[in-house]
């Protein structure tokens, strides 16, 4: 009787982490699809970097709503794949409410304001660590990155000399 209930009891508990397992490989590929979907989206628009690359890529676009579109592809970008911050988090944002409670979509120019002050800001960011990430200060410093190219293992040696303008995780070695 009680080692029939036990094994009942584990093959529940295994049960249950198999589908827990599960939800979590699915909720990871709709991940992964998102995020190709969004680099996509970036790659048939490019990825503006400068003031410049902005306005000749919406002047490339005959529609507020190809316009609309390519603006929004460059925030959920910025936001989910290159993961970069601002002090701002509203310039992610692709509407607002009113004083009504109700919801406008911001106009292409006010996306492309937001866009600009994302790109502003990873030009203006310092090509130093700031420490209170809590990430182990890495500027200047010697490291060894080994990674595996097909079945052999490399090793590069390098020293880091800034941390990518924008992006506080991405060194330049």
């Amino acid at each position: 009787m009680f080692h029939t209930r036990l094994r009942e009891i584990e093959a529940k508990h295994i049960e249950i982490q198999q589908r827990r397992k599960q939800e979590l490989e699915e909720k990871e590929k709709k991940r992964l699809v998102a995020l190709g979907n969004m680099t996509q989206d970036v790659c048939d628009y490019g990825l503006w970097q400068s003031c410049e690359q902005v306005n000749e890529g919406l002047g490339r676009l005959k529609t507020d709503s190809q316009k609309r579109n390519a603006l929004q592809a460059q925030l959920r970008f910025r936001k989910k794949v290159l993961k970069q911050k601002h002090s701002d988090k509203q310039v992610y944002n692709f509407s607002r409410k009113d004083q009504e409670v109700k919801y406008i979509q911001l106009s292409v120019a006010q996306l492309q304001q937001n866009v600009l002050k994302l790109i502003q800001d990873t030009l203006a960011t310092p090509t130093h660590e700031k420490q209170s990430t809590g990430i182990p200060v890495l500027v200047g410093k010697f490291i060894e990155h080994t990674f595996l190219e097909g079945a052999e293992r490399k090793v590069y040696n390098g020293n880091v000399i800034s941390v990518v303008p924008g992006f506080d995780e991405w060194y330049n070695v």
